[in-house]
């Protein structure tokens, strides 16, 4: 069994006022030999990494707080041209 160690740089959340930001980017290392899929061997294990940025805004509707947010991100567990 082999460790892979993950590289992550976050940002905590950033509130100012009524809006909260949050970003993070983690990436491995190394290769992980689980994303080598042996049936389509043109593509090698590859590093995997991932990226979210969100956001969320409270506001009041009828005296009650009710939070909005969006979210976006993005993973990446294979090379370019990869069918995963």
């Amino acid at each position: 069994m082999t460790t892979t160690i993950v590289r992550s740089i976050s940002t905590p959340c950033c509130t100012r006022g009524r809006l909260t930001v949050l970003a993070e980017y983690a990436q491995t290392t190394d290769e992980w030999a689980g994303t080598f899929n042996p049936l389509i061997p043109q593509f090698a294990a590859h590093k995997v990494s991932s990226f979210d940025v969100g956001g969320r805004y409270r506001v009041a509707i009828a005296n009650t707080p009710v939070d909005l947010s969006a979210d976006f991100s993005r993973f990446t567990a294979g090379p370019d041209g990869a069918p995963w």
